[in-house]
């Protein structure tokens, strides 16, 4: 009897035991479940936190940076006229500045090159034909500048076009309009000069003159101008500087101008067009408008007061 009580005192001891363990081993395994789960929502939290704060800060600089710049663009183009010269590395070009006018040109050209005509094709040969011709005629008289330009216009690359500046200043004209346009530059660096500094000085506004005539006329028609002077030192009232001088042009023709610009004769063979047919060809794609440029530098000293004509022979 003894016996049978003991057995089954054991009995009961050993079934405590197991149920004891069993919910220990539950406890454990749920609180490794628990630390995981855990580890997981903290790793999560700590994924998304700094990247949500990171996308915040990154559009939210990404927002001021464009803010900025935005509003420096339109500084930019807002800033009214300044002085002849400025002091620094760049131009600016604002809406009162010929190179704005020149800008809008070029993208009003690239919009309408070869989106079609409103001549037949008939008149289109004829119109390619004729200012052929005239270039052929030009190139064999006094007219090689301006048979060079159409020339390049009718080949209908529309790659930019460089201007011999050299050979342009040989034109009395245009180097009136060079003496005048450095004499402002003159002037304007004896203001902005700084005994023991090199600095460099620029025009901010292009000028611009319509009174060419001759090949040139033809060439360019109306041209714009500008300066850059590097390296400006001054001791005293004795100056020294490089002077660049620039010429621009947007070869183009006016659509709404059908009076003969161009009438020749080469041989039998003869030619007359309008500006507004060498546009037509532009918008036909048998001719393409182009920039055209060129520059000269000069290393020049002087002492206040004194002019381009005493300085540059």
């Amino acid at each position: 009897m003894l016996k049978k009580i003991i057995s089954i005192c054991l009995s009961l001891l050993t079934a405590i035991s197991l149920v004891a363990c069993t919910t220990e081993d539950e406890l454990l395994i749920t609180q490794s479940s628990s630390d995981i789960t855990s580890i997981e929502q903290s790793s999560e939290e700590t994924s998304e936190e700094p990247g949500e704060e990171t996308s915040e800060e990154t559009s939210e600089e990404s927002s001021e940076e464009t803010s900025e710049e935005t509003s420096e663009k339109d500084t930019n183009l807002d800033t009214p006229p300044q002085e002849i010269l400025g002091s620094g590395n760049f131009s600016t070009i604002t809406k009162t500045n010929p190179a704005y006018d020149r800008l809008r040109q070029m993208e009003a050209s690239s919009a309408v090159y070869n989106k079609g005509s409103t001549y037949q094709e008939s008149e289109l040969n004829k119109a390619k034909s004729s200012a052929q011709t005239i270039a052929l005629g030009g190139s064999l008289i006094s007219y090689k500048n301006a048979s060079a330009l159409i020339n390049h216009y009718l080949s209908g690359t529309g790659n930019d076009f460089n201007i011999d500046v050299s050979v342009f200043m040989q034109d009395q004209t245009a180097l009136n309009n060079r003496n005048s346009d450095i004499n402002k530059a003159l002037r304007a660096c004896e203001v902005l000069a700084r005994e023991g500094e090199s600095i460099t000085v620029w025009q901010v506004e292009e000028s611009i003159f319509h009174n060419l005539s001759g090949d040139w006329k033809y060439a360019l028609g109306s041209y714009f101008s500008s300066i850059e002077v590097q390296d400006l030192t001054c001791d005293g009232t004795t100056y020294t500087a490089t002077l660049i001088y620039k010429v621009t042009d947007f070869y183009n023709w006016d659509e709404n101008d059908d009076n003969a610009v161009f009438t020749g004769t080469v041989g039998y063979i003869v030619g007359d067009v309008s500006p507004k047919d060498l546009h037509q060809l532009h918008r036909a794609g048998m001719a393409k408008e182009f920039l055209s440029y060129g520059e000269i530098s000069y290393e020049i000293s002087w002492t206040k007061g004194q002019t381009s004509t005493q300085i540059i022979k």
